[in-house]
């Protein structure tokens, strides 16, 4: 057996541990490096991507807050007033404390600015002095508030600075839109935002076209873009060394000072997707080194130690290992704290539900989650539940507790690319959010982020909508660029005649006829050729054979970047409008038919009293077609023109008037017309005046001759009553001319025969000679004054009237032995004509008289009766005579229709029934009755007087 070879083996194990621990030592050098690049590029990402966070939240948070601010200062300012009545000075100083506060609160406001609703500037609270300007052809954003009517935020570049805009639309009391607010945030603002969150310092630069265009100046210029912020001494060194390394660009690792430091770039776009902003941020390096200036150190002791002491290299090796590995631990639990402390902070300012949870069990929570469910803090909230699932309400479609089996969490896990709604109740509503989940891969408890946004009102929004296009009685749809339906509305439905499924992916060419199609199809290419809205008008069938006039209008549907991507029509039914149109146009040229063909002169003239309207007729009587425009001077002489004008004037005040007026027509001839004026009121105020001329100098002609006419009737009525009143004079007078007479003669008698005549004798005598002469000058009087023409009326008691009757014509009754019964009741006086209500009532007392005289009744009597009843005075005659006969009856009253035979005109009761119809406001009326016939006059008490 050969010995053992000790050095050789010795030299062989000590070859082998060198080789081993080389390769061992390669081995751990080369993962060391790698974990390290690993790790780094972990971190770069992770904190590339929390800067992006952290940049949208900046921008959300000063969205909303400014949009919260500038609607509070509209609620709770006159800027409204101020505005529309444009006084620009009032509304400067309205601003100013607004203004101040704004950039005292965030020094990175530039702008406060107020527009029309044209676009034009109204004022800007930064540059005052600049105004009126039309911004609609250098701002997007402007031209789009303009048109939308709604809020609207983004980078836009002005003639003034590039900054984050929020734009507020302005309406007044009738909700008509008026103008807008904006105020514009410099880009510095998230600078700030994120070196407060994350600790990193940044630069903003801006593109030197848009520098150009409102002469900004940069403190350097880095390819197309220059520098706008403020850098400070360090920001300085940062950018010189940068530069020298690199240009703008992401992800560039430089030195500066003995510390590494990498760079993060980030890009802001405007409201068309061009580049307007680039955010560059450094990051220090030294914090997230993992170990590679220890791994130097090491490597160093190692090589030294490897060749002396093998065994304890390998030991102190463990022990360095051991203690890099502690180091990059304690490292990575401060770089988590930071985090979380970071993440904390977005979780105590985000409006979204926040929780990190394993799915049963909760962590963390934000504020907003402890306010939706009304909790103080989240130990009162774990106090009570597990999990947030316990509040998820059991819905189809939405997320559950368990899910098919699966936990609701681990179903999220499984299918990240699904979109996950949850409803859940808050004050007795329902409310809908849209779950996110980010899983923390922090230790080996599978926990997660959850984020809730609240969708509500985004979903009341679309069913809104929807329910809105549905309820329209015009037709809706969308088309895509391969004029395929995208979308329909019921109207649509019922055109077609099939459901919205039926539609959905056809053209027209598999719904319409070709013909129809053909059309259909050639104006949406004119829509996509055009690229505008166009319209036209059609008839369309209905599939139960209605025909319907329809006015289509088609848009193009475009994306935010204006590319077209299909069409949007919308088609209202004009068939009624078109009807109503037919019917407008008959109606009026019926309407000028009438006009010109109506017997009167129409006139219409406006508040300044010239002519806006004149019918035929019109032009005809002045005989001229130029008449509208005119006034009543124009057309007229002046003193008719001056009655025309007062005329005029009192329509205006009364609203209507009426009355005969004299005019010259062009030849020179009068004319009587009756000309009715009325006020024709509008709605805004205004007024116009109506006239409506009827000729009537033919009929005024003929009522001239008529009234004439009766006049001399009357007259002669009263003459031929002279002859029957003159025979009641004789009668009245017989007698006392005979006891006259015969008191004389016994005078005579008693001086022939020498009687004794004493004084009381001759006293006694001379008062009865006294008393008859007394009588005879009253009947003399009552002749006299029923010959007097009546020229005014008077105020006297009809009883009187009736007694003076009577007075004349008892003795003539007594001597045809008629009996006369009278029951009279005055109570008022009225005013009327007493001698011609005397003649009338004469005229009857004397056809009763000679109706029974010439009948020869026996026991002839005049039942006379007088009373008030129902506003009239009413007397009655009635007589026990033969009564008037039937042949006769319906035609008494009228000229030369008596009932007296051969001895009666009939003018007597003719006149009687005009006296009393024309000039006493009266009705006189006759009957017969059971033996003889009555007559009944009724006169009205108005403008009576109390006895």
């Amino acid at each position: 057996m050969n010995p053992l070879a000790t050095d050789s083996l010795r030299k062989k194990v000590i070859l082998s541990i060198i080789v081993s621990m080389f390769l061992l030592l390669f081995i751990a050098i080369s993962i060391t490096v790698y974990i390290e690049e690993s790790t780094r590029d972990e971190h770069k990402s992770e904190y590339h991507e929390q800067i992006q966070r952290s940049i949208n939240y900046s921008i959300k948070y000063h969205q909303l807050n400014f949009t919260y601010r500038i609607k509070r200062l509209i609620d709770t300012t006159n800027i409204v007033e101020l505005f529309q009545s444009k006084d620009r000075e009032a509304a400067h100083a309205a601003l100013q404390k607004s203004w101040n506060s704004f950039r005292e609160e965030e020094p990175s406001v530039d702008i406060l600015h107020i527009l029309d609703a044209n676009g034009n500037s109204f004022l800007r609270m930064h540059k005052p002095e600049l105004f009126g300007d039309d911004l609609t052809q250098v701002r997007p954003m402007i031209k789009e508030i303009t048109n939308s009517h709604k809020i609207i935020t983004g980078y836009e570049t002005g003639k003034h600075a590039t900054v984050f805009r929020v734009m507020i639309p302005i309406f007044d009391k009738q909700n008509s839109y008026i103008g807008a607010i904006e105020v514009g945030v410099n880009p510095n603002f998230l600078i700030d935002s994120i070196e407060e969150i994350t600790g990193f310092e940044g630069l903003v630069f801006i593109d030197k076209v848009d520098l150009k265009t409102f002469n900004k100046p940069t403190l350097l210029n880095i390819a197309q873009y220059g520098l706008i912020s403020n850098p400070t001494p360090h920001l300085s060194s940062l950018i010189k060394a940068f530069t020298a390394h690199s240009p703008l660009k992401d992800s560039v690792e430089f030195s500066l000072d003995g510390a590494n430091y990498f760079t993060h770039l980030f890009t802001i776009s405007d409201r068309n997707n061009k580049e307007k902003v680039k955010l560059l941020f450094f990051q220090n390096l030294s914090n997230t080194k993992l170990f590679s200036s220890y791994l130097q150190v090491s490597l160093a002791f190692l090589l030294l130690s490897l060749f002396s002491f093998l065994i304890w290299f390998v030991y102190i090796r463990i022990n360095i290992y051991q203690s890099q590995v502690s180091k990059i631990y304690n490292k990575h639990i401060q770089a988590l704290k930071e985090s979380e402390a970071k993440t904390q902070a977005i979780f105590e300012v985000t409006p979204d539900i926040m929780i990190t949870t394993d799915g049963e069990h909760i962590d963390t929570v934000n504020p907003a989650m402890l306010k939706f469910f009304s909790y103080e803090s989240k130990e009162d909230f774990i106090a009570e539940h597990d999990c947030i699932c316990d509040f998820f309400l059991e819905e189809r479609g939405y997320l559950q507790t368990d899910m098919n089996g699966i936990h609701w969490l681990e179903y999220i896990r499984l299918n990240p690319t699904k979109t996950h709604r949850v409803k859940m109740l808050h004050e007795q509503k329902e409310h809908t959010f849209l779950v996110w989940e980010k899983e923390l891969k922090l230790d080996k408890n599978r926990r997660s982020v959850v984020t809730l946004t609240d969708i509500t009102a985004f979903e009341e929004l679309g069913y809104l909508l929807n329910n809105t296009i549905n309820s329209m009685d015009s037709i809706f749809f969308v088309k895509d660029e391969q004029f395929r339906y995208l979308e329909c509305n019921h109207s649509m439905e019922r055109l077609i005649g099939k459901s919205r499924a039926e539609i959905i992916g056809k053209t027209d060419y598999e719904l319409f006829a070709k013909e129809e199609a053909d059309f259909y199809r050639a104006m949406d290419e004119e829509v996509f050729k055009q690229e505008k809205t166009l319209s036209n008008f059609e008839w369309v069938k209905y599939p139960d054979g209605r025909k319907a006039y329809m006015l289509t209008s088609k848009s193009p549907l475009k994306t935010d970047d204006g590319e077209i991507i299909g069409l949007v029509a919308n088609t209202a039914d004009l068939t009624k409008q078109k009807e109503l149109e037919g019917s407008l146009k008959e109606s009026q040229a019926l309407f000028e038919l009438f006009m010109q063909n109506i017997p009167a002169g129409i006139i219409i003239k406006d508040k300044e009293r010239h002519i806006i309207y004149a019918n035929d007729p019109v032009s005809k009587f002045f005989d001229t077609k130029d008449i509208i425009g005119k006034t009543a001077y124009d057309l007229l002489p002046s003193d008719i023109a001056d009655s025309v004008s007062e005329f005029e004037k009192k329509i205006i005040e009364d609203g209507y008037a009426q009355e005969i007026q004299k005019m010259l027509d062009a030849k020179g001839k009068e004319h009587i017309k009756r000309v009715l004026g009325f006020k024709i009121e509008h709605k805004d105020k205004n007024f116009d005046i109506g006239l409506v001329c009827l000729d009537i100098t033919e009929d005024y002609r003929i009522k001239k001759e008529l009234q004439k006419k009766d006049e001399i009737m009357i007259t002669q009525s009263r003459q031929a009553a002279m002859g029957d009143m003159i025979a009641m004079i004789a009668h009245q007078w017989r007698q006392p001319i005979t006891v006259i007479a015969m008191a004389i003669n016994n005078l005579k008698v008693d001086l022939e025969l020498e009687q004794e005549i004493s004084p009381a004798m001759l006293h006694s005598m001379g008062d009865g000679i006294l008393q008859q002469t007394k009588h005879l000058s009253q009947t003399i009087d009552d002749f006299r004054n029923f010959l007097k023409p009546n020229k005014e009326k008077e105020s006297v008691e009809v009883c009187r009237v009736l007694e003076s009757a009577l007075s004349m014509i008892s003795q003539s009754l007594k001597n045809n032995n008629i009996l006369l019964k009278v029951d009279s009741q005055c109570k008022h006086k009225i005013l009327t004509y007493p001698n011609e209500l005397l003649q009338v009532f004469l005229n009857l007392i004397n056809n009763a008289k000679d109706s029974l005289v010439s009948s020869k009744v026996k026991d002839a009597s005049i039942e006379i009766t007088l009373r008030e009843d129902e506003g009239y005075v009413i007397t009655t005659f009635c007589d026990n005579g033969e009564g008037i006969p039937k042949e006769i009856l319906k035609h008494l009253g009228e000229p030369y229709v008596s009932s007296k035979a051969k001895s009666g005109t009939g003018l007597g009761l003719y006149m009687s029934k005009i006296i009393v119809e024309k000039h006493l406001q009266g009705i006189l009326t006759w009957k017969n009755i059971q033996r003889g016939a009555c007559f009944e006059l009724k006169i009205p008490l108005q403008n009576e007087e109390t006895s």
